[in-house]
Parts: structure tokens; sequence; C-alpha cells
């Protein structure tokens, strides 16, 4: 199976945007194959919804459904580039774990992200 994915470390934490459609029973055994195989070592590994990097706002599912504050971090700021922000800017996102869309204010001039923790 050849998987493409975004590195993307907005924060120190090195995660994998997956953008290749992954089943939901066959991403544990993609996510642990590839942080044990990437030359990146990957941290963490999300995978993107079909069609949602390109779409209002990314919506990003972990390996067993729970919620990643960095993996949300990378998607708003995958987003903030692909959609030309400039600078200081508040995106949207969708991670699992967590209810409706996320805020993200992204930096894409000093490669940063942050969101808020929901409860």
């Amino acid at each position: 199976m050849i998987v493409r994915y975004i590195p993307a470390d907005p924060a120190g934490n090195l995660t994998a945007i997956v953008l290749s459609p992954v089943a939901p029973q066959a991403r544990a055994a993609v996510a642990a194959r590839m942080m044990a195989r990437c030359p990146e070592g990957f941290e963490q590994v999300g995978f993107a919804e079909e069609d949602s990097l390109t779409g209002e706002f990314p919506r990003l599912c972990m390996m067993g459904g729970e919620f990643c504050g960095n993996a949300l971090r990378c998607a708003g700021f995958y987003h903030a580039l692909r959609t030309g922000a400039q600078g200081k800017t508040c995106v949207f996102a969708e991670i699992s774990g967590a209810e409706g869309v996320q805020p993200v204010m992204a930096d894409t001039a000093a490669g940063e992200a942050s969101t808020v923790m929901p409860l």
C-alpha cells in the first residue's frame, strides 16, 4: 500500500497527515508502520477525511478516534497555508474526539500554530 502524507511540525511534535484513503479498521496498523519506518520520526498520525483538506475546513481522525491537539494544530496550519493566509490568522478544523469545529490560530510567517483544548 502506498500512502501519501504531509509531514507537519508547527509545535515541535512531528505529525503525519495521511492524504490517502485508509479504512478505519486499517488505521492503527498503518499508523504503527509509519511511526516505525518513516525517516521523519512521526509521533502521531492523523487521517484526513476524504476531500476535507480542500473543503471549507479540514477533518482529521486519529487512528483510535482520540483527540490530538497537535494534529489539530497541524491540520489548521496546513489549511492556512493552502488558503494563502499571510502571517497570523484564525482558521477552523475538525478532529476526532472533539465535537464540531475547533479554532486554530496559525502564524504562517513564524511557522507556528496553537489551539484551545476542548473539555
